[in-house]
């Protein structure tokens, strides 16, 4: 189990079902299912990452919705299962981590991650994981909602106070009635695309990627067609004349945790190489891009 999970399992463990339930509101709850409810038209089967006690399981289950909920805290989950007992809700309730989701491939039409469950990993690796296994389960045309709060420059206040730390100060500490929960905070403004690269003649994945690209850089044009999600993102800046200084990073060689050796089909033991680096538009950094291969197979 990752750092970021063994950290909020013992926060929700000592938290409780209680604690956790009075960041929250009646009204606040019933707005957000309404408004998951609305972006959920269509989609039968959801999975609720993260679910907490059910507070947005139960309510999806009762409109009808096909639910499975996971959380990393068993205290939370005893207290849903309680709940959807009582009301003979039928819902598949697990322990376990997000950065290992325990389902098989295209198992959901939506996955919805809320709250600031996603913003509780603070490891990059740990993040990259969890894209890949929501991305992993969801059938093609799938939807995944990730709730959480949106990256901005920290004060001087926030800083010398150590409410902001880390890298890009990214870390934040808020207060909830009496108690403090830590997050880390993301940008609103960047887009960022997985993929699998496999070999024409065999099907043999053999290298894994991300690019991540900060739209209000590129013409209207570039950001539309990304937006539609029908070119590859290479494609598209190559079209749009972006891809132009490919400015090399760092080189690495990586020891591939569980979710990488399962897209590159590689053991423990094997080692995989790749390198980070950035794409200059009008000498602005504005893509950056991880690309992880491996050498046998």
């Amino acid at each position: 189990m990752l750092n970021s999970a063994l950290r909020s399992r013992a926060e929700y463990e000592e938290l409780g079902v209680e604690g956790l339930a009075s960041r929250t509101t009646p009204e606040r709850d019933a707005a957000v299912v309404q408004a998951v409810e609305e972006i959920l038209e269509g989609r039968e089967s959801v999975l609720d990452l993260c679910c907490g006690y059910g507070r947005i399981s139960l309510p999806l289950r009762r409109a009808g919705k096909v639910v499975r909920a996971l959380d990393i805290s068993p205290n939370l989950i005893r207290a849903g299962q309680a709940k959807a007992a009582e009301e003979e809700l039928a819902i598949d309730w697990a322990i376990g981590s997000m950065t290992d989701l325990p389902y098989k491939s295209d198992s959901f039409d939506a996955v919805i991650c809320l709250w600031t469950a996603f913003h509780e990993l603070f490891a990059e690796d740990e993040q990259m994981s969890t894209i890949w296994e929501i991305s992993r389960v969801l059938r093609p045309g799938g939807l995944a909602i990730i709730e959480g709060p949106i990256w901005g420059p920290a004060t001087a206040s926030e800083i010398a106070n150590g409410i902001r730390q880390g890298p890009e100060h990214r870390i934040v500490t808020t207060e909830h009635f009496g108690t403090s929960s830590v997050h880390f905070i993301h940008d609103e403004a960047s887009y960022a695309r997985a993929s699998l690269l496999s070999r024409q003649s065999d099907g043999i994945i053999v290298q894994f990627g991300i690019m991540r690209i900060w739209l209000a850089d590129l013409p209207p044009a570039a950001q539309e067609e990304i937006a539609s999600k029908k070119s590859p993102l290479g494609r598209v800046l190559i079209e749009h004349n972006l891809l132009r200084e490919v400015e090399l990073i760092t080189l690495w060689e990586i020891n591939p945790g569980p979710a990488l050796r399962k897209h590159l089909g590689v053991n423990g033991k094997s080692r995989v190489y790749g390198r980070t680096a950035q794409i200059l538009v009008d000498e602005r950094p504005t893509v950056q891009l991880l690309e992880i291969v491996k050498l046998e197979g």
